[in-house]
């Protein structure tokens, strides 16, 4: 092989005579031995001729290109990035070709198409699959009713299971091409079938007549390629995705899930010895059946005593850390070098390493490896997750790894961008879940004793990366033993804990939700904050080195109002006037150079100017600031807007002015926070009076932190005194959390690990009811202040007392936490996968995404459209059938005998549904389907008049109407109405106590409402179990109301849209104002002032006309790429216009022009 690779690299003459075949076949081969190096450059010279000018795709045969497509293929696998880039890049091409070319299937092959769709697959080219798709599944349907796909071996059809798999299972295809994937599928299984029982059989004795193909070169991945796909396509079969009665529907999914079990039975032996561990996690995930998201444990469960002989758990004394930990009380220490020093890896979901720090001496800290001795391993995950991407394990140093375990913040950030990034053309850091050696999450072993004591819930898998996996530098941790206070959240005034001025009076400061104090000679024992003490006190002092200086963080400045603040909120000619003059005042203070950044917040945000502080909780109705963050409201005065984000609802309100205190006022809490630092703190450690086997904790949040003489002297004994609510995890809450039965006094050894440091004068305290009223924490959440601002004060406080008389009473819009035991209640056995909670971590996110951006564009709506929106976005959330009625009369209409009791159950339902109805036409159909199932009554009159669809019905519910009118009996109506009127996704039956977010009479108010919770449902998802599935479909639900307005705003300019825009050189400010006018929000109006003020200041530019941008363009350069847009076109325009014919006629018309199909090279 290396001779005749080396002589295709060497000989350029013979590369060029050999035609497309020899290419094909040699690549083909090649690619099969690229661990050899010298295979790589003939690759690369063979790969970069195929495509080209002197090699085009026509010229390649559909077998001639499945072989090119599966060497390509190839190349993805191999380290180096060039064969990578070129391996995708042809795959395109490929892709390109076949689009334009898509009656080249015609001619193809089942396994040329397997093999074919298989390459684009594993590229994850699935944008370029959907084109391709319905010609490829067209031919595959004709094959199969040919002949049965005869002449294609199990090898063929295993791989053509493989390409199509994408189609139900990708986001971007299952739109599309599920069903019709799905009924492939259903034709290839008996075909299938009969195959594999040739093949296990040994086959009949071919007769001249009846020819069969059923060989495979490696069963054991053909079997395991058939088995994965419809395992899938088992799950699949459900009403929503195929054709045909519930009841045929569910037989075939049964007879499916069958046929796949007894299938795993015959072919198991073989799939576990040729596939070791990519086997071992197919078949857990089939035996798992539809609780896939527990395969990993149950197989661990079922297999315990095998894979901890071939792989021992590790061992460590859990017990024997705490003890090495302990010191005097109120004395921590930092830990001994090398203690904690945490080596970390992460790799891919091939296990194969990405980085490691293995080499670095000077490691970060982490209590994982502080307790474990274990090194901390994370997976990159490389976009969008799935159920079965994370139901298995990953081979890494030849041991099986899970990575279904744990999450939290840094499972998430590889989706977040923010402006700044999209200004500059950078991205997040990827996305990481933690993985562990599978066989060390064995029952009853030492990190399952450790997980068990510190996450009892399956909530907690959160939590995990605060108090266990986090890494922070060794000088940011100290352990020993601390007297910790856990406080009830009460009211300020009534706190029982509070700092003391000097002159002994209470401070206005207490612990709550979030914050708590922490004595200064504790502080003063971790390095890192010692440090910088010491640094600011030099400075204070004027005795500061440069090293210090730099140490001293520097202060941001003015922070911008964020325009998803002022979307709430209607224009205002006042408060416009008032937000233009603040705009001229910037324009006036502006550096003779502006960054894109600031260019962008001008634009979106205008002038306004505030104070960012971290929030923490006061402790009476006065808002606290530090002299270096009240300037602006010691010289303005008046109301002072706080703000926090994100701005999902009012989060903007004022403060009237006498109730705001400053040190210019000579408030001594106001003095105190301009004098003190805090700390964002996590602490894990060990209850020291819980016993020989000691229950293990975890909290986390802020921490002012206090010197001796302000500490109060009823708590002398204490060192750290928070509230009940910052303690996250308790070995003993196996069932919930009972903050109530928490000592309010605790000895606990363990280690306090260092965050950030908030230097003096940053902090503001907040009113306890003003923090809920922007459902804000003080676990290190910044508020924002904006003072000399009082037309926009006025204009919220009159917007916000009309919203509270029309809301009513106030409800809180957070989903309600939730407490899930992780031992299985079955076995005692400790669940250690958390694969449904990561899922819904994922799903989360895409809501929030989906709700922010939904909610923006809404209130851009104008008035009278978002009015009829939310009288649309009723339907399906806060209206129609509950599911339990129409699936009961589903069920009971489908039955070949109807039980009366049955019936009058159902119809009791239906009456009180009228009852329930809020919109007008709501009524109508719970009427009209009350009506229809009166008539279902025995002795009910077959001839009595049949009630007329309502007008505004019908046009509400074209196709009920249809249905309605065409229906011939009661029971045909009666499915007209349940099969075409939506279901209360919101419904009375789940939210006995009100429908979340629901204000009777004003529908526009309750979707603002419901956009709100929809976007807390996907922050919260990370820690409880909100709903995610169910918001996930009433978000899709709304987006499709709102598609239905043809003459909707479709984008807001006071976003990302516009950061997107300036990085591509395409933001049109003209265009953009145009947009803003027809928006009734005051973050349009204020944008739209920017934007005519930066253009008056000659700050934005109009996008340079096409001359202009074709200036260094050469005019042959232009020709050239007019004639291949021609070419394109000529060889696009009859399928185009034939498509286009079909649309005409489809509404009765016609095409026109038919002359000018086409444009000339001089037009172009």
């Amino acid at each position: 092989t290396d001779v005749l690779a080396g002589r295709l690299a060497e000989d350029n003459d013979l590369r060029q005579a050999m035609g497309e075949h020899h290419v094909a076949v040699s690549l083909n081969a090649l690619s099969r031995c690229l661990g050899r190096p010298a295979c790589h450059l003939a690759v690369l010279l063979l790969a970069e001729r195929v495509g080209s000018a002197e090699l085009p795709w026509q010229q390649f045969e559909m077998r001639g290109l499945a072989m090119v497509a599966n060497a390509m293929s190839r190349l993805l696998h191999l380290d180096e990035e060039q064969f990578q880039i070129l391996g995708r890049a042809k795959l395109l091409a490929m892709a390109g070709h076949l689009e334009l070319h898509r009656e080249r299937f015609e001619s193809a092959s089942a396994r040329n198409i397997g093999i074919l769709f298989k390459a684009l697959s594993s590229a994850q080219l699935y944008r370029q699959m959907r084109p391709l798709a319905r010609p490829a599944l067209e031919r595959v349907a004709v094959l199969a009713q040919d002949d049965g796909l005869r002449e294609t071996n199990l090898e063929g059809l295993g791989s053509l299971c493989m390409g199509f798999l994408p189609l139900i299972r990708s986001p971007e295809l299952t739109s599309r091409h599920r069903g019709h994937a799905l009924r492939v599928f259903n034709t290839l299984q008996p075909i299938i079938e009969r195959k594999i029982d040739l093949y296990l059989t040994g086959g009949i004795p071919p007769s001249s007549t009846d020819l069969e193909q059923y060989a495979t070169r490696c069963p054991a991945l053909t079997f395991f390629q058939v088995l994965k796909a419809y395992s899938m396509v088992s799950r699949q079969c459900k009403p929503r995705h195929i054709e045909g009665s519930r009841q045929e529907i569910r037989q075939r999914r049964e007879e499916l899930g069958k046929w796949v079990d007894r299938t795993l039975e015959r072919t198991r032996e073989a799939i576990e010895e040729d596939l070791g561990e990519m086997s071992w996690n197919l078949i857990a995930q089939i035996e798992a059946g539809d609780i896939v998201f527990d395969a990993l444990d149950l197989r661990l469960t079922k297999e315990a005593a095998k894979i901890t002989q071939a792989h021992p758990p590790s061992q460590f004394d859990l017990d024997a850390g705490r003890l090495s930990m302990k010191s005097a009380p109120g004395e921590p220490v930092a830990p001994a070098p090398g203690n904690g020093s945490t080596t970390h890896i992460v790799v891919d979901l091939r296990g194969k390493e990405v980085s490691t720090n293995a080499t670095e001496t000077n490691k970060p800290y982490s209590l994982f490896t502080r307790l474990t001795g274990l090194p901390l391993v994370e997976v990159q995950l490389p976009g969008a997750i799935s159920t079965f991407m994370l139901a298995r394990t990953l081979t890494y140093q030849d041991e099986p790894w899970r990575f279904d375990m744990f999450g939290g913040s840094r499972a998430t950030r590889g989706h977040m961008s923010r402006p700044a990034q999209l200004l500059s053309g950078t991205s997040g850091a990827p996305s990481l879940l933690p993985a562990m050696r599978y066989a060390d999450t064995a029952p009853g072993s030492s990190l399952m004793q450790l997980i068990a004591k510190l996450a009892p819930q399956r909530e907690d898998w959160s939590r995990m990366q605060r108090s266990l996996l986090e890494m922070v530098p060794t000088d940011q941790v100290i352990e020993g033993t601390l007297r910790l206070g856990f406080f009830e959240d009460v009211s300020g005034p009534a706190h029982p804990f509070k700092p003391t001025a000097p002159d002994g009076h209470a401070l206005a400061l207490c612990p709550n939700d979030g914050c708590g104090f922490l004595k200064l000679e504790v502080a003063l024992r971790i390095p890192a904050f010692r440090e910088y003490f010491s640094a600011w006190q030099a400075v204070q002092a004027g005795e500061a080195s440069q090293e210090q200086r730099d140490l001293i963080a520097k202060d941001k400045g003015p922070t911008r109002l964020a325009p998803q603040a002022l979307q709430h909120f209607p224009r205002d000619e006042a408060a416009l006037q008032e937000a233009h003059e603040a705009m001229q005042r910037r324009l006036q203070a502006l550096p003779s150079e502006l960054s894109q950044l600031t260019l962008y917040e001008l634009t979106t945000s205008g002038g306004y100017q505030g104070q960012r502080v971290r929030a923490v909780p006061a402790a009476d109705d006065k808002v606290h600031l530090p002299s270096e963050r009240s300037q602006a409201f010691d010289a303005a005065g008046g109301a002072l807007l706080i703000g926090k984000p994100p701005y999902d609802k009012e989060n903007l309100l004022p403060v009237p002015e006498e109730r705001v205190a400053t040190v210019a006022q000579s408030d001594a809490t106001a003095e105190f926070l301009s004098q003190s630092f805090g700390i964002q703190y996590s602490y894990t450690g060990f209850d020291d009076g819980s016993g020989s086997d000691a229950e293990m904790l975890h909290s986390k949040g802020m921490l002012i932190v206090v010197p001796s003489k302000n500490w109060p002297a009823n708590f002398a004994d204490m060192d750290l005194a928070c509230s009940k609510e910052d303690l996250k995890t308790l070995s003993r809450w196996t069932t919930g959390r009972d903050r109530s039965a928490v000592p309010q006094n605790m000895l606990s050894t363990g280690s306090l690990r260092l965050k950030d440091i908030v230097e003096p004068g940053r902090m503001g305290a907040l009113p306890i009811p003003e923090l809920r009223k922007r459902n804000m924490d003080t676990d290190g959440d910044d508020a924002f202040v904006y003072a000399g601002y009082p037309k926009l004060a006025a204009l919220i406080s009159r917007e916000m007392a009309d919203r509270e008389v029309r809301r009513g009473q106030p409800r809180s819009f957070k989903p309600p936490k939730t407490a899930t035991p992780a031992i299985d209640p079955d076995n005692g056995h400790y669940q250690a996968g958390r694969l449904s909670e990561i899922m819904s971590l994922q799903r989360g996110g895409q809501i929030m995404g989906a709700a922010s951006t939904l909610a923006a564009r809404f209130m851009a709506q104008p008035d009278h459209l978002r009015e009829a929106m939310a009288r649309n976005m009723m339907f399906g959330t806060y209206d129609g059938i509950e599911r339990d009625l129409r699936n009961g009369l589903r069920v009971a209409l489908d039955g070949k005998a109807r039980d009366p009791q049955v019936l009058t159950e159902l119809r009791n339902q239906a009456y009180n549904a009228i009852g329930r109805a809020h919109l007008p036409e709501a009524r109508e159909a719970a009427e009209l389907l009350h009506a229809q199932l009166l008539r279902l009554e025995p002795g009910a009159s077959s001839r009595a008049e049949v009630p007329p669809l309502p007008d505004a019905l019908g046009e509400a519910f074209p196709r009920l109407a249809q249905a309605y009118l065409a229906a011939p009996d009661t029971e045909a109506r009666i499915h007209a109405i349940i099969d075409n009127y939506p279901v209360c996704r919101l419904s009375h039956a789940q939210f006995p106590a009100g429908q979340p977010g629901l204000i009777p009479g004003e529908p526009e108010l309750s979707m603002r409402n419901l956009f709100t919770i929809a976007i807390k449902v996907g922050t919260d998802a990370l820690k409880s179990d909100t709903g995610t599935a169910l918001f996930a479909k009433i978000v899709e639900s709304c987006e499709r109301s709102e598609r239905g307005f043809a003459d909707r705003v479709r984008s807001v300019p006071y976003g990302k849209v516009t950061a997107r825009a300036m990085h591509d050189g395409r933001f049109d400010a003209e265009q953009t104002q145009v947009d803003l006018q027809n928006m009734p929000t005051m973050a349009a109006g204020v944008m739209q002032d920017a934007l005519h003020s930066l253009r008056q200041a000659g700050l934005i530019d109009p996008p340079p006309p096409p001359t202009e941008r074709l200036r260094a363009v050469q005019p042959e350069d232009i020709a050239l790429e007019a004639q291949n847009l021609l070419t394109r076109a000529r060889e696009m325009e009859p399928r185009v216009t034939h498509m286009l014919r079909r649309v005409a006629e489809s509404h009765a018309g016609q095409l026109a022009g038919m002359d000018h199909q086409l444009k000339s090279v001089g037009s172009l």
